[in-house]
């Protein structure tokens, strides 16, 4: 019997149980009920897949512990919650996130202790008609593994998510704690006439005059180039490059690592991955890497050649991409990848920062600690030596790394 004819034969007070899947096999033993349970689940992102995730742990996986915890109504997946654990330095204490939601190294750590790591979004997958036994079994679990963590700290969750809503039943006794991080979204469902009916004044003439400014300052007819498919890896190595450009530019670098995780990712075509360019006179201007599948767009790094970014390429080219989706049926392009913009007509899609500590007192006394040696990284950062630390570091490491591989 298929897993859907099995499901729909569950009893409504079935008896859920969680498998935990462990360890550096986890994410494969996991594949076939995730899978699962995202075909009887609502469209999710491409950040609560499993290839997401197999691409992510083979790039930065040391140091993070894969915790895959799936639940069964009678031997049937329903839910799926896409963990690792993580034991920071210093205090030694132990968070439980979700999948590529931390920071990617101890290093990365030390410069950036609040680093959302490199998910737009994370959750928990459940079956519609299941959410609230769903989250009751995983209570239940970690209530019974209460020695295995000291923290739970969910960045990067939709707030309209079950998880999203009832977080504050779900943490009881756990000291709960719920921030709202304010995103949005371009609907594109209606057209090109639609949206700019929703623009301001202002708004207009931005989509009037930034595109023929960087015109002539390129000297020739902008175009937007998609590199898709076949062509996505080509498209990512240009995309790299132009990114590795920029930051160079401003006296930072870009990881080594994150080259190698968007080469992976470009092969993963189960993700949809795009790169999209904006070329003007034979030169290209700016550039942007993410997934879209038809529906939605979600654009996920940006890059655009330094030495002209006083004429707004990045702004041009999502100018041009929102003509482009409104134009082909896309529902929406999702900006959740950047801070709030208001000059897109943007429509809010919150998510929240989740975060709960053990009643242990060693693992309360382990976060207390990890919280105030972050607290000193942060305020050594914003200080003068701080930041003379770090520029000189950046030095350092462009001067003896040469170019990326």
């Amino acid at each position: 019997m298929s897993p859907n004819l099995r499901l729909l034969h569950v009893r409504p007070e079935a008896e859920l149980t969680v498998v935990e899947h462990r360890g550096g096999e986890a994410i494969e033993t996991a594949t076939s009920a995730w899978l699962a349970v995202i075909a009887r689940s609502p469209a999710v992102t491409p950040f609560s897949t499993p290839a997401w995730a197999s691409t992510w742990f083979s790039v930065y996986g040391d140091g993070h512990l894969p915790l895959v915890l799936e639940v069964r109504a009678d031997g049937v997946p329903v839910a799926i919650a896409p963990l690792q654990r993580t034991r920071y330095p210093g205090a030694r204490a132990r968070r439980l996130e979700f999948i590529s939601t931390a920071p990617m190294t101890p290093s990365q750590w030390a410069l950036n202790p609040r680093h959302r790591g490199q998910a737009i979004y994370a959750d928990t997958i459940i079956v519609p008609g299941f959410e609230a036994t769903a989250l009751t079994a995983l209570r239940r679990w970690l209530s019974q593994r209460i020695g295995l963590w000291d923290e739970l700290r969910l960045y990067c969750v939709p707030s309209s998510s079950p998880l999203g809503k009832g977080f504050d039943d779900f943490a009881r006794s756990w000291s709960p704690h719920v921030q709202l991080d304010e995103r949005v979204y371009v609907d594109t469902s209606e057209g090109w006439s639609a949206y700019r009916g929703r623009l301001s004044k202002r708004q207009v003439r931005h989509l009037r005059y930034e595109p023929n400014t960087l015109a002539r300052k390129a000297g020739g007819e902008l175009e937007l180039v998609a590199y898709r498919a076949g062509d996505v890896r080509a498209g990512i190595e240009m995309f790299s490059d132009m990114y590795y450009a920029r930051w160079a530019a401003k006296g930072r670098g870009m990881p080594t690592k994150n080259r190698l995780l968007y080469r992976r990712l470009a092969s993963r075509t189960e993700l949809h991955p795009i790169v999209y360019s904006l070329v003007a006179g034979g030169r290209t201007l700016a550039m942007q890497f993410g997934f879209d599948n038809g529906r939605r767009y979600i654009p996920y790094g940006f890059a655009f050649d330094p030495s002209i970014d006083q004429t707004s390429p990045a702004n041009v080219l999502i100018q041009f991409l929102i003509r482009r989706c409104c134009d082909d049926d896309h529902d929406e392009i999702d900006l959740a990848a950047l801070d709030v913009v208001d000059r897109w007509a943007g429509e809010s899609r919150p998510r929240v920062t989740l975060t709960a500590i053990s009643p242990r007192f060693p693992a309360r006394a382990r976060v207390r600690s990890l919280e105030a040696i972050e607290l000193a990284l942060t305020a050594f950062h914003k200080s003068k030596s701080g930041r003379r630390v770090i520029g000189t570091l950046g030095r350092i490491r462009r001067s003896t790394s040469g170019t990326l591989p």
